[in-house]
């Protein structure tokens, strides 16, 4: 439906920008007010105009920082390890006894840090741990089997739900092989 892709359109954006940092930039906002605060140099007038702005320590502070050392503020730890995932994944709709769910953690712990990235972005559009917020307040990262997909196809990912669509993968390797294929591709558009 052309009003929902509209829609959708609209919203990734804010969702991306925003949205799924929201908690982090709170909690980066607060930090900065609080460091304001014991600046015994610094008056906190409350309306600031751009050239007053410019002029507080913070400002010089906040505009020293190169996007790397904004992320890393945003989104705490520079490297998220494999299992701090791990402990975020849950599995629903693949067949019983099918070695999906098994193959989950162990694709992941033979990840590079990059590639648990590179997932992670793949996942939600971010290359930290996501926000309960982001992930509809469950905190986790749902595998969902997709039956009718056929096993020729890459996992799809719906980042607005931290959701990966899996098709039934014959076996451990093709399915980690797809998974670094559609993670990659995802990285690359980035």
């Amino acid at each position: 439906d052309g009003s929902t892709r509209e829609e959708y359109m609209r919203s990734r954006p804010r969702h991306v920008c925003v949205d799924s940092r929201l908690a982090a930039l709170v909690h980066l906002r607060d930090g900065f007010e609080s460091a304001c605060h014991h600046l015994d140099n610094l008056t906190r007038p409350t309306a600031l105009d751009e050239g007053q702005m410019a002029a507080t320590p913070l400002y010089k502070l906040v505009s020293s920082l190169s996007p790397a050392e904004v992320r890393a503020h945003l989104c705490a730890a520079d490297e998220v390890t494999a299992a701090e995932v791990i402990i975020l994944c849950r599995q629903t709709g693949f067949p019983e006894g099918h070695g999906t769910p098994r193959w989950i953690p162990r694709a992941l712990t033979q990840m590079s840090a990059e590639q648990i990235g590179d997932f992670l972005y793949f996942v939600t559009a971010a290359r930290c741990l996501p926000s309960s917020a982001q992930t509809s307040g469950r905190g986790t990262l749902l595998f969902v089997g997709a039956p009718g997909m056929s096993a020729d196809h890459l996992p799809v990912s719906h980042t607005c739900f931290a959701t990966i669509d899996l098709p039934i993968y014959p076996s451990f390797e093709v399915f980690q092989a797809k998974l670094l294929e559609a993670m990659t591709l995802s990285a690359q558009q980035g």
